[in-house]
């Protein structure tokens, strides 16, 4: 049985880093396709992140966004968003992509149950 779960720790997405996001859709069929650039008012361009889609059919591709810089103030939300577009292509659960990612095991303290007199 698969429980679905929607990862919205802050911390556990800031934990991900963006080699590990890499390096496991470089190994799960994506590809990067360009890079996202941004113009600063003194003319400089700056990368902001990355686009990395895979075919899923003949039609449609899905497409994740991979940000430059783990120091981004909305780092956290755009993981968020990148497990919720692996979800919903390889339909498994966020925590099982997000044990995939990271490499790390995920323990769940059981509650203590008062016994009801």
């Amino acid at each position: 049985m698969t429980i679905m779960v929607t990862i919205k720790d802050g911390n556990a997405l800031k934990s991900i880093t963006i080699k590990q996001l890499q390096e496991y859709l470089e190994n799960n069929g994506w590809s990067k396709r360009e890079d996202i650039m941004n113009t600063l008012a003194s003319g400089e361009r700056t990368l902001v992140g990355e686009v990395w889609s895979q075919d899923v059919g003949p039609v449609r591709k899905t497409a994740i966004v991979v940000p430059a810089k783990e120091t981004f103030a909305d780092y956290a939300i755009r993981l968020s968003e990148a497990i919720m577009a692996l979800e919903r292509t390889e339909g498994r659960s966020q925590l099982e992509i997000y044990v995939d990612i990271t490499q790390t095991s995920i323990y769940v303290k059981p509650k203590k149950y008062k016994k009801k007199s």
